[in-house]
């Protein structure tokens, strides 16, 4: 019997196969088998194109595969911050580098993180701006990766992830968390090196630990700091104005208000500091001050979300007689405030949008108080502060949009503190004579309110 070559019974699968028998069949379809095994491990033109550039260092710029994008990674969001600069790599390459960070497990070490960095040529900066990323991308499967991928980044002394992942604590109460431990030292490093966001957060931090005489410390410090000795990244006026409002609280709780009132002076008029202006106008202005109004409508056009709060009731109490109407305004308390005067009856536009309930035209003329005061409401129920949605619901109430009321008395009620306040309202929502500018809401939100209104 003659040998054929295996080449022949590789392409002949027809003729060998369906008549050769059991036997040859088998013969057949094994040397098949064999032949694309063969054919399988020869390297490619593609293959040996790779291999060459991995020797020369140099990573080509591949399509992502399926696998990469198997946990959903915000590619979009990659490519517009490729796009505009603040991200140093394409989106292929921060897949590769999430995917890599990934397998390295939920608490990596720091010389495998180290490691990776140098492997994709990245600095920690990198890993801290693919966190905030994942952070704002909204979806449960990508936050998992931000804390470890700030934990990480904070170990390799990334500024911006240690201050990122203390700043968290204090807003979570985790600050003994074991996983901030290294980033509480960095903490400390930054503050010695005349870091003015480092001081001011350090301060934070003793705050939250009742050291206030040590935060007021570092605030006072903050203050002194020039272009000689400064050494952040940051605005440096911004930095100053932040710390004159810290020392101007901590004085204030301490009960030294003449050096409060002297510290938030500081803030707005030498560093213009709409903050300062709001806390300025909250804290030390009445109502029938006529200061109060152009230093609200200051910090709420400048985005100090809580100052629309406060001109919605201001504009309220005016409405409803407790207050005169276009008080005029003095001359600003210091020389060095040099911006102007607001309009006291502006046209308010959100600051801030967001899925909620559409307002109605209004009922009353466009420079009416009630309508002032239902602009301002809605501006602060858009930046979701809770009694501003109240107050804007019950205004709906009052026109007759009992609809669009009721459902923004319901997006007050996802604000755990006001959790009472919003089942007293919507039990009492068909009473007919209130009076709005004098509830009292603290009272309310406690559950400590009257069964009548006031």
């Amino acid at each position: 019997m003659s040998v054929r070559p295996l080449r022949r019974l590789a392409l002949s699968l027809t003729k060998y196969s369906i008549f050769g028998g059991g036997n040859s069949l088998r013969a057949s379809f094994s040397s098949t088998s064999y032949c694309a095994r063969l054919i399988r491990r020869s390297p490619t033109v593609k293959d040996l194109e790779w291999r060459r550039k991995a020797q020369l260092n140099q990573q080509p710029e591949p399509q992502a595969t399926e696998e990469d994008y198997s946990y959903l990674w915000p590619v979009e969001i990659f490519d517009a911050a490729y796009k505009s600069g603040a991200l140093s790599v394409p989106s292929w390459q921060a897949v590769q580098i999430l995917n890599n960070f990934e397998a390295l497990g939920p608490r990596p070490r720091k010389e495998a993180v180290k490691q990776l960095c140098s492997r994709f040529g990245i600095q920690p900066l990198t890993l801290t701006l693919l966190a905030h990323i994942l952070f704002r991308s909204g979806t449960k499967e990508n936050k998992i990766h931000v804390t470890p991928l700030f934990v990480a980044a904070s170990e390799l002394f990334d500024n911006a992830a240690t201050l990122h992942l203390i700043s968290q604590a204090i807003k979570t109460f985790n600050l003994r968390h074991p996983d901030i431990k290294h980033a509480r030292e960095h903490l400390r490093e930054l503050a010695s090196s005349n870091n003015s966001a480092a001081l001011i957060l350090l301060g934070k931090v003793y705050e939250t630990e009742k050291q206030h005489l040590k935060a007021l410390e570092l605030y006072e410090k903050v203050t002194t700091i020039n272009d000689d000795t400064y050494t952040g990244g940051e605005a440096l006026d911004s930095r100053i104005a932040e710390a004159w409002e810290n020392i101007a609280r901590i004085k204030l709780d301490l009960g030294d208000e003449d050096g409060a009132k002297e510290a938030i002076e500081k803030g707005a008029f030498e560093y213009d500091d709409p903050q300062a202006y709001y806390l300025l106008a909250k804290n030390f202005r009445p109502l029938t001050s006529p200061d109060y109004l152009p230093f609200m409508l200051k910090a709420a056009v400048s985005g100090v979300a809580e100052a629309t709060d406060q001109l919605g009731m201001y504009y309220l109490r005016q409405a409803m007689g407790n207050l005169p109407q276009n008080p005029e305004s003095s001359e600003p308390a210091k020389a060095e405030s040099t911006s102007p005067a607001p309009n006291p009856n502006p046209t308010p536009t959100p600051i801030a949008k967001h899925h909620s309930p559409k307002i109605p035209s209004p009922a009353f003329p466009l420079t009416s108080p009630l309508t002032l005061s239902t602009s301002w409401f809605h501006i602060g129920a858009e930046n979701l502060i809770p009694r501003s949605q109240i107050y804007l619901a019950l205004l709906l109430r009052e026109e007759g949009c009992h609809a669009q009321g009721l459902a923004w008395l319901e997006k007050a009620a996802e604000a755990p503190k006001w959790a009472l306040a919003v089942p007293w309202f919507q039990k009492r929502w068909l009473y007919k004579n209130w009076k709005l500018a004098d509830l009292d809401m603290d009272a309310i939100r406690r559950g400590e309110a009257d069964g009548e209104f006031l």
